[in-house]
């Protein structure tokens, strides 16, 4: 299979996907984030995420609050009303992916 993530932002991201469980993070919410990027992972392109209206997917530019050196253009994915998973996109890969609280 080839996998489409190539690269996680955090650690916290990377334990989320490898099912791993986090302290302070509600089950209910680990297991959305979970089941998105296991999503993101299989898509063959942005397209294959666009095509479920509740990926919300969006097409970012600009600073994230709180993320120093995060790359200023990027993509997001709706995971509750105030977390997404958000990525940059190159070659039909995901790079940078990180669970992120938008609001923040």
């Amino acid at each position: 299979m080839n996998y489409v993530i190539k690269s996680f932002w955090d650690k916290r991201t990377k334990d989320i996907f490898d099912g791993n469980e986090i302290k302070n993070l509600n089950n209910n919410l680990q297991n959305k984030a979970r089941r998105k990027l296991i999503l993101l992972n299989s898509a063959e392109n942005l397209l294959a995420i666009k095509v479920f209206r509740s990926n919300r997917l969006e097409k970012k530019e600009g600073k994230i609050r709180g993320m120093k050196g995060y790359p200023n253009k990027w993509f997001s994915i709706w995971v509750d009303g105030a977390n997404r998973i958000i990525f940059t996109w190159h070659e039909n890969n995901a790079h940078n992916v990180l669970f992120h609280d938008y609001h923040k």
